[in-house]
């Protein structure tokens, strides 16, 4: 007869219930790690959909990607946004109100998905996911027409929230 204490949050686990204090927290990376090895081993479960950039900009560029999406060394499947418009860029660069004011003000919207080819990833892209994110970003940003100085592979969401601020 094991004793809790009043109130300790307790989750489900396959052994039992154990206090949230002694449960082995998961990392998102390891959630998404983890998901990917599922749909590798049943195709029936639904892609995961991960914007690596971890945050939205200008649809002319690519900033840092993260790694979450390839930890697990995985092929990935590149898809790329485009909003191509005359007037008003509606690319999510500010906050919510401001854009969802200039997508309703404007009499229609465009949106462009350009599937590219899976990527696989070579021996040295599965033991180093910021080698694979970075080659991944730079197909993304060919099939973008971006040049070099258009995407980083150092400034990075966490970068552009802090000159934000």
């Amino acid at each position: 007869n094991s004793k809790k204490a009043v109130g300790a949050s307790i989750a489900p686990e396959p052994d039992g219930f154990l206090p949230n204090s002694e449960r082995k927290v998961e990392t998102a990376t390891d959630i998404i790690r983890n998901y990917q090895q599922m749909c590798a081993a049943d195709p029936r479960l639904f892609q995961l959909l991960i914007f690596p950039e971890g945050t939205t900009k200008a649809e002319q560029c690519l900033v840092q990607f993260r790694t979450g999406a390839f930890v697990a060394g995985l092929p990935v499947q590149p898809v790329v946004l485009r909003f191509p418009h005359r007037y008003v860029d509606i690319s999510w660069v500010q906050g919510v109100p401001s854009n969802l004011f200039r997508i309703l003000t404007q009499w229609v919207n465009f949106a462009e998905i350009l599937w590219l080819d899976v990527y696989v990833p070579d021996e040295t892209e599965r033991q180093d996911p910021r080698l694979f994110a970075a080659n991944v970003q730079k197909v993304m940003a060919e099939a973008m027409h971006l040049t070099k100085e258009r995407y980083s592979q150092d400034v990075g969401a966490r970068e552009i929230k802090e000159h934000l601020a």
